[in-house]
Formats: C-alpha cells, structure tokens, sequence
C-alpha cells in the first residue's frame, strides 16, 4: 500500500559534485548504448558507415559509464550509515535486505519484465532477444542494462559483513573488492559476474568518504588538471586495449577514471556555480538510465524506416531523444506517484 510520500532529496549530503556525477554517466550511459546500439565493431552497418574511432569512444565509455554510479553509491553507503556497525547488527541487516528487495527489486523486476515483453514484439528488430523463459530467472539471469540494480543489490548485501570483517581498515576492504574481480576473471562466477567485476568501484567510493578534508585538497587543484590527466589516461588506455596487458589496463583505466571523475567534479564544483538545473535533471537520472534503452531503439527503427542511413543522423537524434524524450516521459510519471512507485518505491513506502 501507498501510504506515505517523501519529499526527493537529491543527495542526503548536499554534494554537488555527486549531482554532477550522476548526470554525467547517465548521459555517458545513454551515449554508449546509442553507439552499441549498432554493433560493437563494425564499421559498417545496415549501409552505414561507421568511423572507427567511435569504437574508440564506447571502450572509453564502456569502463566508467556504469562504474562510476557504482562509486557513487559506495560513497553514499558509507558517509551516511551509522557508525556503531556491530551493536544491533542483525536486526539493522534484516532492515537493509528489505528495504534493498523494496527499492532495488520492484524496478528491477517490473522494467526487466517489461523489457523481454517488448522483446517478443520487436524480435527482429533487437540486438539481443530475450525470451519469456527468462522471465522465471531474473534472479540470476539479467536483462539489458538492469543487471546495474542486480548487482547493487548483491553489493549492498555483501558490504555489511565485509565491515565486520575490515572494521576501519578500508583498505582491506579494497582488497576484497580486488580479489573479487580477479576470481571473476580466472573462474565462471555465473550470476555473480558483474557483481565480482565492479565491487571494486563500490568500495572506491566508500574508501574515498572516509578521507578526511578530500574536497578542501582537491579543491586547490584546478579543473582543466583533471581534464588533461584523463585525456592521458585515455590514450594510454586504448595503446594497452587489446595487448597482453589488456586486463590490467581495463582494471586500472576504471579506477583511474572513477578517481579523476570525482576529483573533477569537485573541484568544478567548489570553483563553478552549478545551475539549479543540473541538480533538477539528477532527480531523474535513475528514470532515464531506466526507459532510455527503449526510446533509442524506437528511434533507430524510426529513422530508417524512414530511409536515414546517416550515421551522424542517428547519432544525434537518438541520443537527443534518448536524453530529451527519456526526461519528458520520466517527468510525467514523476508526477503519478501509482508509476513513480515502480521506479522508486522507497519514496513511498516506511522502510
């Protein structure tokens, strides 16, 4: 039952510079499904021709877009829970897992769901089809780009007792969180896989919320700093893809990107006003990353039906509309609290 309605707060810390990180890989999130929206590699497609070095780009994407709303989430977990971690332990636990099923398990279920049944009427216009026998499965068979809350889920159940474990030494959680992906790299973990893989980023964003006076440090370093140490970074990067160091260089490009992610953007925000819009267009990010998948293939059946075989065409409008027509029709059901509350049921519901 609906009962009561809370009021969004866009981050409990009144960080900006988490406000601009989410919108930032939610519009790199949708940016990266447009292109692989159209095959991962080729570079020709459907009579399109695709530029090469737009590959380039989604391998970019492909390794901070998701991850870093992962580090985000770390962050959060650890600078808002209470700090008595062992008093009360299972009964606190037992209110987590419910309250993580609620919050994490509706959208997950209904858009997961909702997606393998506009699957069987699209079935041949899908880069990959799923089935209505995967239904059953959804708890360990993942759908489209919903495997991000699956893995959350398993990450914020793991957390809890990996902190009994490391108490105050974060580092030991880190490597944990290392460990975890080095296990998913050498053994098949199933279900588990990119939970394994990104745990990592989770615990970045938690080690980072333990550091004391971080923004007032990075602050003194200007933003164009962190805007040139990524472009290093990515070209370095894409020199190594593909190598015999290729794993390494994924592993590192990721963490690398999520640090200087988060450092610029706080440094953007303690020397740049941020427009109020900014902090608005973040109250929907989670919506957007939700329905955006489904708009951009719309669109790019659209266009060529239409006989638009641009590929800059494509490019523009369906990032423009997976952004601009994902926003309109998040803000509608924003404003009907029976559709919001399959997107956030937490905001309805005493957890």
């Amino acid at each position: 039952m609906i009962i009561r309605k809370e009021k969004n707060i866009v981050t409990n810390t009144n960080k900006k510079w988490i406000v601009i990180l989410r919108v930032l890989s939610c519009l790199c999130v949708v940016l990266f499904h447009v292109r692989n929206s159209y095959g991962k590699d080729s570079v020709k497609i459907d009579g399109m021709n695709y530029p090469i070095y737009l590959s380039a780009l989604a391998n970019i994407l492909e390794r901070f877009h998701v991850p870093v709303f992962f580090a985000v989430s770390g962050y959060l977990y650890n600078f808002t829970k209470k700090r008595n971690c062992i008093k009360n332990w299972l009964e606190r636990y037992r209110g987590l897992v419910i309250k993580k099923i609620v919050t994490l398990g509706i959208p997950y279920f209904t858009f997961s769901i909702a997606y393998i049944c506009m699957n069987s009427f699209m079935k041949n216009q899908v880069n990959t089809y799923y089935g209505w026998d995967t239904v059953p499965v959804l708890y360990r068979v993942t759908v489209a780009q919903y495997w991000y809350l699956h893995s959350l889920f398993i990450m914020f159940l793991i957390t809890p007792i990996i902190e009994i474990i490391v108490r105050d030494k974060h580092w030991i959680g880190i490597c944990i969180s290392i460990a975890f992906n080095v296990f998913s790299i050498v053994f098949d973990c199933g279900f588990l896989t990119n939970f394994a893989r990104y745990y990592f980023c989770f615990w970045i964003g938690y080690y980072i919320s333990g550091i004391p006076s971080l923004e007032e440090v990075v602050a003194k370093i200007k933003p164009y700093i962190w805007l040139i140490l990524i472009i290093i970074g990515s070209a370095v990067f894409l020199v190594f893809n593909g190598s015999e160091y290729d794993y390494i260089a994924d592993w590192l490009f990721t963490a690398f990107m999520i640090i200087m992610l988060l450092f610029g953007a706080i440094s953007v925000c303690c020397r740049y006003y941020i427009p109020e819009w900014i902090s608005k267009f973040s109250e929907y990010t989670l919506h957007i990353y939700l329905i955006h998948t489904w708009i951009i293939g719309v669109m790019r059946v659209g266009l060529r039906s239409f006989g638009v075989y641009n590929i800059w065409l494509h490019i523009l409008f369906d990032f423009i509309g997976g952004v601009i027509i994902s926003l309109v029709i998040s803000i509608i059901i924003k404003k009907c609290k029976y559709l919001d509350f399959f997107i956030e049921p937490g905001r309805y519901l005493r957890l």
